[in-house]
């Protein structure tokens, strides 16, 4: 393919991607599966990422941050639940961890919980860890009895 070609697929990739990158950050895999569908070469894939990823609008690791905080605060989703979506949606494994483990530092879990659950009554301690649990929120990382007021 000469390079007049290449340039202009790019170009046209890039334009692809505009209103797929409108609504929310997007990883690099999920950038690569959405250019492949459209049915862009690898090497004219490969260079549109290199391209995103230089200009700064292509980050996995400030993806991942802003996914876990958006899935915490704003959709109640624990870490267990987040980090599957996030392997779900092609982020490394090792960025996954390491992110996951600087936002657990910064913040207070157990006040995310507490004032999510602030109007949520449960009738037993049971019925508490079995919604915490559906949700992604690994249990010994809680506090259940400040949760539930030391019942």
């Amino acid at each position: 393919m000469s390079k007049m070609v290449n340039e202009e697929k790019i170009e046209e990739a890039l334009r692809s991607l505009s209103r797929f990158l409108r609504h929310r950050m997007r990883s690099k895999e999920e950038i690569r599966r959405h250019l492949v569908k459209k049915g862009y070469s690898g090497d004219v894939v490969e260079e549109t990422i290199q391209i995103l990823e230089r200009s700064g609008v292509l980050n996995d690791e400030l993806f991942v941050e802003m996914y876990m905080h958006d899935a915490l605060i704003l959709k109640f989703k624990g870490p267990r639940l987040i980090e599957s979506e996030l392997l779900r949606l092609g982020v490394d494994h090792d960025i996954i961890r390491r992110k996951m483990n600087e936002v657990l530092e910064k913040i207070d879990l157990n006040t995310i919980v507490k004032e999510q659950l602030r109007f949520k009554k449960f009738g037993s301690k049971e019925e508490l860890r079995k919604y915490l649990f559906r949700r992604g929120f690994d249990l010994h990382l809680l506090n259940l009895d400040d949760l539930q007021g030391g019942e």
